[in-house]
């Protein structure tokens, strides 16, 4: 919802612009001098510019993302909508005899690219540079210090910072979780209540350092306030220990720095990652208050329903993962004994696995550089090879869309079914529509590591409502409609658990911004590594907005990806290769390839990032300084 709120703003923001910049054309175009006549035909005319090339700007996806993600895509995207726009309004002006000369528009076509982009562009320089400007601002002379816990140890501390008689440290403000002592002061330092607040006041107020002071909480409880703190950028350091303590030894000069803590942490490549507001607990505890515990019920119901229209389907079912999703989407689309099913070689086996459960033969297609994803060429070449192939089931890697445009076309033009893996690209669009929905069938995956998860689950989607119906019907052990256990067809026990759909629901709510993170992981590694010699970073067209799920970068200098990889683990960082090729893996290596070897070069080169939503700027800055190091810069 806030996604939507500040989209709307940023729709407002642009049509104030475009108006600025119509009038400021006018004012050059007759320098300074507007007649009455000009005044007229600009208060005429620009209600239609404002709104033709909002429109515009809508069409070409300006408004997918958010400023803070301006990137020279969307510049593109934002001269092709000014363009269009404006040969729009000059037919207008002709056909509606408006009176305002050709020279306004080109004038004003070159303000809106100049104010729309420069605005984004400025605001995104300013928000990453956010830090820097605040330190400017508030010209931080001294260590602004936070104290957790307001008890003894604190006045304790207190006191031996003001016998320091230093300039170095400010406490600014203490923390406690004992209302008693909310809006009260411990030797004048105000207390805030509540710890669990500490992230939003250290922003508040600047804080360069954070002190621990509960030498007698427990080691659960310093652990809670350790993963708070690291959500900060600041210095984390706590207090000698309880025996220290009694022993006389408190001494401000005794506090251990945690820095060690933070730098050898465990960084992951994409863990999961629950609501801030706990938003799948009240679903989970809605199963167990109703008693719907095992599969089926409002949870698994709704679930359907709110993924369905999330991504702009009409039907869904929900399944226990995203490989039985795919399997029963070959077995919906009548995928049998010997039928042959052209599939991307350059994903994970889950994709392929299903074909052989049909007793299908697979058929890999290669990968082409635009996209990493099903190269249309190989596929018209597969379909001249194997005119009869039942079916075609195409990856989505990474969050990268395919050139869906065109596999449509080759599909329909060879009458085969078209089914799109888009287990890694919840989130991602193609021209403004989600992955998954081109084709007969779509499915999303949950998995642990997905952009959202239910620990495991999957989901198929389509318009076909006789289909989907099927498709819960086996799902659920094709239990005939009869008083007694009957089943005239084969069954699975596939139907996902109305816990599990839950838990589903809460991370729907949170999709937005998990794939608003991603893309910023994508956009820090991009401007810190981009630099550094034979990087190079997964596509980004113009037409697709990628939910980024993995970052991912190929290399082709003397770095290799190995290098990049024992580097990473040797800090504690998790990273892997990109996909082996579905043809190069032993079990599928007697099945037929179409390509040129795109595929195999994109693996052997490849490296994914760790691109864990929880990450911060400083676990960010830790992989990219890691990696620097292999090329000498640090």
């Amino acid at each position: 919802m806030q996604l939507k709120i500040r989209q709307t703003c940023l729709f407002f923001i642009d049509a104030v612009l475009i108006n600025i910049a119509y009038y400021l054309a006018y004012y050059l175009r007759f320098g300074g001098k507007i007649t009455a006549f000009y005044f007229e035909t600009y208060f005429t005319s620009f209600l239609m510019v404002t709104v033709v090339t909002l429109i515009s700007f809508s069409f070409f996806n300006l408004y997918r993302s958010l400023w803070r993600y301006a990137s020279t895509s969307e510049l593109v995207n934002l001269f092709l909508a000014t363009t269009s726009s404006t040969a729009i309004e000059i037919i207008f002006i002709y056909v509606f005899k408006l009176g305002a000369p050709r020279s306004i528009i080109l004038i004003a076509w070159m303000l809106i690219i100049l104010l729309v982009g420069g605005t984004r562009f400025s605001y995104r320089i300013l928000r990453n540079n956010k830090k820097n400007i605040d330190a400017f601002t508030h010209h931080k002379a001294r260590t602004r210090l936070m104290i957790i816990g307001a008890g003894d140890a604190c006045t304790v501390l207190l006191r031996e910072i003001e016998n320091l008689r230093s300039d170095a440290y400010s406490v600014v403000v203490a923390l406690d979780d004992d209302p008693n002592k909310k809006n009260m002061t411990i030797n004048n330092i105000p207390i805030h209540y509540g710890i669990n607040n500490l992230v939003e006041v250290a922003e508040q107020k600047h804080i360069d350092e954070i002190i621990i002071a509960i030498p007698s909480a427990s080691q659960a409880r310093i652990s809670e306030i350790m993963d708070l703190c690291r959500e900060t950028s600041c210095t984390i350091k706590t207090l000698p220990s309880l025996e220290d303590m009694l022993d006389g030894k408190i001494s401000f000069k005794l506090i251990r720095d945690k820095k060690n803590i933070t730098s050898n942490e465990r960084l992951w490549l994409s863990s999961p990652h629950m609501s801030d507001e706990g938003l799948e607990i009240k679903y989970v505890q809605e199963a167990f208050d109703t008693n719907w515990i095992a599969p089926l019920g409002n949870n698994v119901n709704m679930f359907e329903k709110e993924l369905a229209e999330k991504v702009g389907s009409q039907y869904a079912a929900a399944l226990v993962s995203g490989t039985e999703a795919i399997h029963l989407a070959l077995k919906a689309a009548g995928v049998g004994q010997g039928d042959i099913v052209f599939c991307q070689s350059l994903t994970f086996s889950a994709t392929a696995n299903p074909i052989i459960y049909q007793n299908a033969i697979p058929v890999f297609i290669d990968s082409d550089y635009e996209t990493w994803n099903m190269d249309p060429l190989a596929l018209e070449q597969a379909f001249i090879k194997y005119p009869e192939a039942k079916a075609v089931l195409v990856v989505h890697l990474y969050g990268l869309s395919a050139d869906m445009d065109k596999i449509v076309s080759i599909c329909k033009k060879y009458n085969s079914i078209l089914i799109e893996d888009a287990a890694e690209s919840l989130g991602t669009t193609y021209k403004g529509r989600y992955t998954g929905t081109f084709g007969e069938y779509g499915i999303f995956s949950f998995n642990g590591n997905k952009i959202i998860t239910t620990s495991g689950g999957g989901m198929l989607i389509s318009n076909n409502e006789e289909r989907i119906k099927k498709v819960q019907f086996w799902a659920t052990q094709s239990r005939d409609v009869a008083r007694h256990y009957q089943h005239s067809e084969l069954g699975f026990n596939y139907r996902m658990s109305n816990i599990v759909a839950g838990i589903g629901r809460g991370q729907l709510q949170v999709l937005d911004q998990r794939v608003e993170k991603k893309r910023y992981i994508f956009d820090y590694y991009k401007k810190n590594l981009s630099s550094l010699e034979g990087i190079e970073f997964m596509p980004h067209n113009s037409w697709n907005e990628p939910n980024f799920w993995l970052t991912c970068i190929t290399l082709s200098g003397k770095i290799k990806p190995l290098d990049i990889m024992d580097a990473l683990e040797r800090e504690n960082i998790e990273s892997r290769p990109v996909w082996k090729p579905m043809h190069l893996q032993p079990f599928f290596a007697k099945y037929d390839f179409i390509g040129d070897g795109v595929a195999q070069n994109l693996f052997e080169t490849g490296v994914c990032l760790p691109s864990d939503t929880k990450m911060t700027d400083g676990d960010l800055n830790r992989v990219v300084t890691t990696i620097k190091k292999l090329w000498g810069e640090v």
